[in-house]
């Protein structure tokens, strides 16, 4: 099965403006993310479909792992990731957001394998447990699942997350994290659906195929994958990555 990776990427972004050109040790964020994937063997290609040419040359310059495809100006990574489709030749197509730098094999792999393992799930994704720090934060995006593992509804409003019915079957709100796994055909269909209200007013792309009642299979895992979103987020990203090098200069 041919299985490729697709990593959107915008250069402007609403409360991180060009981060993903932003330096983190001597690299553009966008090039940590295209490293962590290419960590998963499973992934045959890796592939960076961008609205901009400076992140295209900062890719390239470095010739690191990626092929990329500037596209035409797409509402969502989803839609500009269709709008390549038929060039990637795939099996199955993983969405990783490009300010997923820390991205781990493992969860790619838990997305692949909840895309393959149900069939009739039309897309997978994942979650973790919601540190009660983030609870608040509408930068943190929560799912509440069904007791069939299906997605249920997703929200940044905690609050708005909470209110389920006793016996509906469904958890309490936990944290997305935002990878998802699905096959060509679906994404073509997708893609040329209408956005809703509720995925214009969340900014949630996933909120489309859950409210046309596709199936969004969600998979658990232990560590989260913190996503950069504000400048803190990416301020955080450099210690920890500043930390992580020191720590491997001092083991040799």
């Amino acid at each position: 099965m041919r299985i490729v990776a697709v990593i959107p990427a915008r250069l402007e972004s609403i409360r991180l403006p060009r981060k993903m050109l932003a330096d983190v040790g001597g690299k553009p964020l966008i090039q940590h993310t295209i490293d962590a994937v290419r960590g998963c063997r499973r992934v045959l290609q890796v592939v960076v479909a961008t609205d901009s040419e400076e992140i295209r040359d900062a890719i390239r310059g470095g010739r690191r792992g990626a092929w990329v495809f500037v596209t035409e100006p797409a509402d969502s990574g989803t839609e500009r990731i269709a709008s390549i489709v038929d060039r990637l030749h795939a099996d199955l197509i993983v969405n990783v957001q490009g300010d997923e730098p820390e991205i781990r094999p493992e969860h790619l792999e838990a997305v692949i394998d909840a895309a393959l393992a149900f069939p009739a799930c039309d897309m997978a994704t994942l979650a973790t447990a919601l540190d009660p720090d983030d609870q608040e934060s509408r930068d943190v995006v929560k799912v509440t699942v069904g007791t069939n593992g299906f997605a249920y509804e997703f929200e940044r409003s905690y609050q708005s997350a909470c209110c389920v019915e006793p016996g509906m079957g469904v958890s309490s709100p936990i944290r997305h994290v935002g990878v998802y796994a699905y096959r060509p055909d679906f994404l073509r269909w997708i893609s040329q659906q209408p956005a809703g209200l509720s995925e214009k007013q969340e900014r949630l792309e996933q909120l489309r195929a859950l409210h046309l009642g596709c199936r969004i299979r969600v998979a658990m895992v232990d560590h989260p994958s913190k996503g950069i979103d504000t400048p803190a987020d990416l301020e955080a990203f450099r210690e920890r990555y500043t930390a992580r090098l020191k720590s491997a200069d001092s083991d040799m």
